[in-house]
């Protein structure tokens, strides 16, 4: 894919995750948001590991209450 002679760099499904629990280093997590930002699989997939995690995370806490 080519957009303003950006190339999406390459990203995988760990990476999308490290970057939901904020274990990217600053660097790589603007390389992660620049790939989210122009491919739609990957967009899907970040918003899909969001999702879960605020599914685990509602679980988890009425487990605990």
């Amino acid at each position: 894919m080519f957009i303003m002679n950006k190339t999406i760099p390459n990203i995988t499904d760990y990476d999308i995750q490290a970057l939901i629990d904020n274990e990217l280093e600053h660097e790589k997590a603007k390389e992660v948001h620049m790939a989210i930002s122009i491919n739609s699989d990957f967009l899907d997939r970040y918003n899909e590991l969001l999702h879960q995690k605020h599914l685990l995370k509602q679980w988890w806490k009425s487990k605990h209450q």
